[in-house]
């Protein structure tokens, strides 16, 4: 007898990246999963943290290099008011520093851009 495999709950998703072709190619493959909803995106750091406390997503996928508030800074102060949101890096950046930095800030994953679907999924999972 076979068990039917657990329903997973569905992950609300804020995307952001000063990149336009980026957020819409993520938000292209993260809609194919059936258990990720896209709540919104933003281009910098500073409506990152508005939209999270509007939205209050479960995840924020954040570029590593955002403007008007770096991501390190965003993800700081997301993190303040709402502890409970997990960040996950999104970056072309490999060096150590960042992901440092990012860790240091509350950061739950990072994640180049360069690797394939699954491990963005399995991030944000």
């Amino acid at each position: 007898m076979t068990l039917p495999a657990p329903e997973r709950q569905a992950i609300t998703v804020l995307l952001v990246d000063d990149h336009p072709l980026v957020r819409k190619g993520v938000r292209a493959l993260l809609d194919s999963e059936a258990d990720i909803t896209i709540a919104g995106e933003t281009g910098n750091g500073q409506e990152a943290i508005d939209q999270a406390s509007v939205l209050s997503p479960d995840v924020v996928v954040m570029g590593i290099t955002t403007p008007k508030l770096n991501s390190i800074e965003a993800t700081r102060r997301i993190l303040a008011a709402a502890p409970e949101i997990r960040i996950v890096a999104l970056s072309i950046h490999s060096e150590k520093q960042f992901i440092d930095a990012m860790r240091e800030v509350g950061a739950a994953g990072y994640v180049l851009k360069e690797s394939v679907l699954e491990e963005l999924v399995e991030a944000i999972h």
